[in-house]
């Protein structure tokens, strides 16, 4: 059975995995710290922060993780996608397929989730 936690920890946990996070992966500091701001706000269990927490947890997430994705994807190099891909044909391939099968999945899901599609 899960231990109750106070409040304190509770709000305490995302500002200390952020700082962690920061200084450990620089680069991880915008997406934790949306995440660790969703937390804090869902936490905060204020009636004021109610629709701004509604609105970080799924909106705004969502926004975020497309502009970060965008932006980490811009900034690899041709050679770096080569050193981990590796320039073999079939190894390309590979990587396409998976790319490719993660994108059909994640509709099927998100689809299903909206009941689109029921099984």
């Amino acid at each position: 059975m899960p231990r109750k936690i106070s409040v304190l920890q509770a709000l305490l946990f995302p500002i200390l995995l952020l700082i962690v996070s920061a200084l450990l992966v620089p680069s991880s500091a915008p997406i934790i710290g949306a995440l660790a701001f969703g937390n804090i706000l869902r936490e905060w269990n204020s009636r004021s922060c109610e629709r701004l927490a509604k609105t970080a947890a799924n909106e705004l997430m969502n926004i975020l993780t497309i502009l970060v994705t965008i932006n980490v994807g811009s900034t690899m190099s041709y050679d770096y996608i080569v050193a981990i891909v590796g320039s073999d044909p079939s190894a390309i391939m590979n990587f396409l397929a998976k790319i490719t099968f993660t994108f059909i999945w994640g509709s099927i899901r998100y689809f299903n989730s909206r009941r689109y599609i029921s099984w």
